[in-house]
């Protein structure tokens, strides 16, 4: 068996703005929001190193909260200070971690443990003009385009190779076997896109989306461009997908965990994005009631309800004065 399963643990989590790996050009490109944006904004550094994704403000039994969605083994057991958004850093609530939960009875085999690798926090105040994010209630089938972002590591600008061994050879050799990119130092948020591949699998005790990272001139991903994948750092960050009904953008996925391709030695002492490698994400769609017992629904659906209930009001008031007003006619 050569595939390595390699978690990405919070001690390896390193600070700093980093980013996903991307194929295109010399691998710079994608740290602004793309014309169709998915949702750019809400993707933030948390102070314990990891990438979070903001959900946005509840109200709950009164009270306005704030809460970020993120990896728990980031997070899990460390001092949380503050969550960066933009250029502004957010205070962190105490004690308002929460691991999220498998659900029960979830009749997956390979989830061992109870909790799954999400976790939420509280920050104290809000980002101004920032909607509550919208997370799928569907699971998406295999072959759906998404977009992965976070702030994991950069890249080499060139392709390196290896050979059957793992020794690293130039491109033009025969013994040329596994190609991919040498990992560098932090750099800046980035966002990049692939297409899911499995949508069943499960990495440690999280029920996760998988895709794979092919190189530019693989027809295994006809039509997609910028193909990413995760690297140390982007745990807790965000995979969207555009929902095809709606037309709009959905929170999907947070990222847990890679594999390298097969044979790779492990990441931490080759730190590569080999072709070949797999992304693990969190389906967000099996752990959304969970994470909405823990908040609530987002307002605007309060709010939608509240509307409902205020013209049913009226409307049976307005009924019950016509019925009167008739029955005084007889």
């Amino acid at each position: 068996m050569k595939l390595i399963l390699f978690l990405l643990a919070a001690a390896l989590c390193l600070p700093g703005a980093q980013a996903v790996i991307i194929v295109t050009d010399d691998g710079t490109g994608n740290t602004s929001a793309p014309s169709d944006d998915f949702g750019w904004d809400y993707i933030g550094w948390i102070s314990s190193g990891l990438t979070g994704v903001y959900l946005g403000g509840f109200n709950r039994n009164g009270e306005y909260q704030h809460w970020v969605l993120t990896a728990d083994h980031g997070v899990n057991g460390r001092q949380l200070e503050t969550f960066r958004l933009g250029n502004v850093n957010y205070n962190i609530v105490s004690n308002s971690y929460v691991r999220i939960k498998n659900p029960d009875n979830h009749g997956i085999s390979g989830l061992t443990d109870t909790h799954a690798d999400l976790a939420l926090i509280r920050i104290q105040t809000a980002p101004t003009n920032l909607p509550n994010l919208t997370i799928s209630q569907t699971n998406m089938p295999v072959g759906s385009p998404v977009v992965a972002v976070g702030l994991g590591r950069n890249r080499e600008s060139t392709w390196t190779a290896w050979d059957y061994n793992w020794n690293e050879v130039a491109l033009n050799s025969p013994d040329a076997y596994d190609f991919g990119y040498k990992w560098l130092g932090p750099s800046t948020m980035r966002w990049g896109n692939n297409i899911i591949d499995r949508t069943n699998s499960v990495y440690g005790d999280t029920f996760t989306f998988e895709f794979d990272f092919d190189d530019p001139y693989s027809t295994s991903d006809p039509g997609v461009t910028h193909e990413a994948m995760a690297a140390y750092g982007d745990s807790g960050g965000g995979l969207f997908w555009k929902n095809t009904n709606s037309m709009s953008w959905e929170l999907c996925g947070i990222h847990v965990g890679i594999a390298g391709a097969p044979g790779q030695p492990a990441f931490s002492t080759f730190q590569a994005s080999v072709f070949g490698a797999i992304s693990y994400s969190a389906n967000l769609p099996f752990y959304r009631n969970e994470i909405y017992s823990i908040i609530p629904e987002p307002e605007e659906y309060a709010l939608i309800f509240g509307l409902f209930a205020l013209a049913f009001v009226f409307f049976h008031r307005y009924r019950q004065k016509k019925l009167a007003s008739r029955r005084s006619r007889f």
